[in-house]
């Protein structure tokens, strides 16, 4: 039992080919799990300038929340190729994700465990000051 989170890359850093990977990769590792109500349950967050939930722990709940229905989600969302600000995505995550209100799972119950995923898809310049 796991509440699943991808934080997804959608700035202009990806191009819109690898943008395109980005997902049909997320949709293998969807199809890999065990997707239900009393199993894994999945939230997806989309970054670029602004942060965007596309899919809370309980948009899809009951007989519809199966790998298919968030794979169907995840087909849906857009590039949005602004800037990248991944911060305001994890703090997004934190605040309005993984809370009970939108479907996290209480941690009192043992069997719960909460994965994070980051997927970054993207080019990094790292500049080393030298003194």
């Amino acid at each position: 039992m796991a509440d699943l989170a991808f934080i997804v890359d959608s700035s202009g850093s990806i191009s819109t080919r690898n943008f395109a990977r980005l997902k049909e990769f997320l949709r293998n590792i969807i199809l890999e799990f065990d997707i239900g109500p009393d199993a894994v349950r999945v939230a997806i967050i989309v970054y670029s300038t602004l942060p965007q939930i596309e899919l809370k722990f309980n948009d899809l709940q009951g007989n519809q929340l199966t790998a298919a229905a968030i794979i169907r989600k995840l087909d849906n969302i857009k590039h949005q190729r602004g800037l990248t600000y991944i911060d305001k995505a994890l703090r997004k995550a934190e605040k309005e994700v993984f809370i009970e209100g939108n479907g996290a799972r209480d941690e009192s119950i043992a069997k719960v465990s909460c994965f994070f995923f980051l997927l970054i898809f993207s080019n990094i310049n790292i500049q080393v000051a030298r003194y």
